[in-house]
């Protein structure tokens, strides 16, 4: 779906796909946002069986209508569909109507414009691994996005906060090979950045290995001029 606009037959034609409503609610009548009488709710009902459920909790008669009584159907009248679903959802608060389409078996949820702010705070999140927090060198307590997905046979893990830079340069040095005096003397010549806590934070270039500074240092001969002289030399502005 992300990547469906970017693909296109050999003759150029491009595929079937769904496609946002221009109010972007939804891909469908049963795959949209809906309002309700006190917010929104996201309804999805992409198998006969959640059809079958959501017309008995609706309990709306012009549901039950031929031109809703396939999949094919459907979708030929899903602008008609969708209109009937809007009038209908407007008769119960969001969370009575999640309630109800719950315990039937059809997924929804409430459309919650403040849960963002929220969201590192949710027990189910972190439980999911969907939001992690770890204490961050700089900024204390650091929370940020967990996994999207998983693999059961290699499970991934966010494994700590973001990185200062050079923290653990002389770790990584040291499973290298680098002796502690090696490791100063390239953290001395700037070839190696090391930052322990505590520290300033490290700024300015690195250089590297085989750094020459007559050649990497030398200005070019058309550089212009810098310092006193130079504010000297400036027109008048």
């Amino acid at each position: 779906l992300n990547i469906s606009h970017a693909l296109a037959r050999p003759d150029g034609s491009g595929f079937e796909r769904p496609r946002l409503d221009k109010m972007q609610t939804g891909m469908s009548a049963l795959q949209c946002l809906y309002e309700t009488a006190d917010g929104w709710i996201a309804v999805v009902a992409p198998k006969e069986a959640h059809w079958t459920a959501l017309k008995t909790v609706l309990n709306a008669p012009a549901l039950e209508a031929a031109d809703f009584a396939t999949p094919e159907a459907r979708r030929k009248n899903d602008a008609a569909l969708r209109e009937l679903l809007r009038t209908a959802f407007k008769a119960r608060p969001a969370l009575a109507w999640r309630e109800a389409l719950d315990a039937a078996g059809v997924p929804a949820e409430v459309s919650d414009p403040t849960f963002a702010h929220r969201l590192h705070d949710d027990p189910e999140m972190r439980a999911g691994g969907l939001t992690v927090t770890y204490r961050q060198e700089l900024v204390g307590e650091f929370s940020q996005m967990g996994l999207m997905f998983n693999f059961s046979d290699t499970p991934g893990k966010v494994q700590g906060p973001p990185l200062v830079v050079g923290e653990y340069t002389r770790e990584v040095l040291t499973e290298l090979g680098y002796t502690a005096d090696q490791i100063a003397e390239l953290s001395a010549a700037k070839v190696a950045g090391v930052w322990e806590s505590g520290q300033p934070l490290i700024n300015g270039p690195r250089r590297f290995m085989g750094y020459k500074p007559e050649v990497y240092d030398a200005k070019p001969k058309d550089a212009p001029a810098s310092g006193p002289a130079a504010a000297q030399m400036a027109p008048a502005k």
